[in-house]
C-alpha cells in the first residue's frame, strides 16, 4: 500500500508515492501547479500509516534570520492565511537534506528509519571537512500543487555539494531533483489555477540575498500539522573568500 502526504515532501521537483522499498518509485512530474489544475489540501488529521509511532521527522535546513526577509515572509504568510491551512507553527528555513525519522534504535528496521549512527557521521565530516559560508538568493512567488512558497537561486551551486557530503552517509529516501525553496503554507482547500496565479500577480514581490553562516539539524513532531522544529545540531561554516 502507497502513503502519501504532500506536506512532508516538498522539498523535491515532483511529488513522490512511497513504496516499501525505496529504489521502487512511482514519479509524478510537473511538481508545480498547471494550468487547469486544482491545488491539492492538505486534510487535518494524524496519518499513523505514515509515522507508524515515529516521534522525531529528522532533516537538515536552513535557519532564516535576516530580519527583512523575515518581515517579508511574514506579510505574504498573513496576505494568503484564507487560502492556507491555518494554524502554522513551523519556521520559515530552507530544508537541505531529509533525514526522515530518528531512532536510537542500532539498525534500520523501516527503510525511512534514520538511525543516530548516521547523523554521528554526518557530523564528523561536516566538522572534519569544514565548508565555507555562502550566499543564497531569495526570489520569486511559486506554487507547488499542495503549497505556496518561494524559489531560492543557488549561484555557488553549494546546496548540491553540501547534499552529497550528507548522502555519503545516509540515502535519502527519494533522492530526486532537488528544488531549493522556502514554504509559506500548504492550502486548505482546492483552489483554481488561475485564482493563485492571479494573487501571485497583484502582490509586489522582493528579492533577498542571504548569507548562511551554519547547518543545522532538526526534528519535528510528525503527528502535528505544521508543528514547530526544535534544533539539535548546529555546524558553523568557515568565513566565506567571495570574489
Amino acid at each position: 500500500k502507497i502513503y502519501f502526504r504532500p506536506e512532508y515532501d516538498l522539498t523535491y521537483n515532483c511529488f513522490i508515492r512511497r513504496f516499501k522499498y525505496p529504489l521502487f518509485q512511482t514519479v509524478v512530474s510537473n511538481v508545480f501547479l498547471q494550468p487547469h489544475r486544482n491545488t491539492i489540501p492538505t486534510v487535518q488529521r494524524d496519518y499513523p500509516e505514515w509515522h507508524r509511532g515515529r516521534k522525531k521527522y529528522a532533516l537538515w535546513y536552513l535557519e532564516i534570520e535576516d530580519t527583512g526577509l523575515l518581515n517579508y515572509l511574514h506579510d505574504l504568510r498573513h496576505a494568503f492565511s484564507d487560502v492556507l491551512f491555518q494554524p502554522i507553527h513551523r519556521q520559515f528555513h530552507i530544508s537541505l537534506y531529509i533525514c526522515v525519522f530518528l531512532t536510537n534504535q542500532k539498525n534500520i528496521k523501516q527503510n525511512d528509519d534514520f538511525l543516530r549512527k548516521q547523523l554521528q557521521r554526518q557530523l564528523a565530516d561536516l566538522q572534519q571537512r569544514p565548508s565555507s559560508a555562502f550566499k543564497l538568493r531569495v526570489s520569486q512567488i511559486q506554487s507547488f500543487e499542495s503549497a505556496l512558497m518561494l524559489e531560492i537561486e543557488d549561484p555557488s551551486g553549494k546546496l548540491i555539494d553540501l547534499r552529497h557530503r550528507l548522502a555519503e552517509h545516509a540515502v535519502e529516501i527519494a533522492p530526486l531533483d532537488y528544488c531549493a525553496h522556502i514554504t509559506l503554507g500548504v492550502y486548505r482547500a482546492a483552489y483554481r489555477y488561475t485564482d493563485i496565479y492571479q494573487r501571485i500577480a497583484a502582490i509586489r514581490q522582493q528579492t533577498f540575498e542571504i548569507e548562511v553562516n551554519h547547518l543545522t539539524f532538526g526534528c519535528y513532531q510528525p503527528h502535528i500539522l505544521q508543528g514547530p522544529l526544535f534544533a539539535e545540531q548546529h555546524i558553523q561554516l568557515d568565513k566565506p573568500c567571495y570574489n
